[in-house]
């Protein structure tokens, strides 16, 4: 099972062929997961663009298609472990990252990202797009 980075969305919602039909092909064979985290940083983006209607469709359409992982205190609790290794090792990566990796971690996904060097080191599966 395999859990969307933000960047493959936004690569996806931007219409990315190569991107679209990695994630089509995939879907068809694989339960596609996506965190709130991911959710909440692309409707962000969304409302910052100049084509909200068009966007927001888009976008609810491909979640109708991903499965949502859902907040647990299981989650919170390896997000705070996540954080405390890569402070005590000087390696901090963004939090909303640390956050994505903690619902990866905790569910047994591998995430599909462009940003391999943000996951690297929170002992996780990561596949490179």
């Amino acid at each position: 099972m395999h859990c969307l980075d933000t960047n493959i969305i936004i690569d996806f919602l931007r219409g990315n062929e190569q991107i679209i039909k990695k994630v089509n092909d995939l879907s068809n064979n694989i339960e596609i997961f996506v965190t709130p985290i991911t959710v909440c940083e692309i409707y962000k983006g969304i409302f910052l663009h100049n084509k909200i209607e068009e966007e927001l469709e888009i976008f609810e359409k491909m979640l109708h298609q991903l499965n949502n992982i859902e907040f647990n205190n299981d989650v919170c609790k390896e997000f705070g472990k996540i954080y405390s290794q890569l402070k005590k090792a000087g390696t901090l990566i963004p939090e909303f990252d640390m956050m994505i990796a903690s619902f990866v971690k905790v569910n047994n996904l591998t995430l599909i990202t462009r940003d391999k060097k943000h996951f690297e080191d929170v002992g996780i599966k990561v596949e490179v797009w």
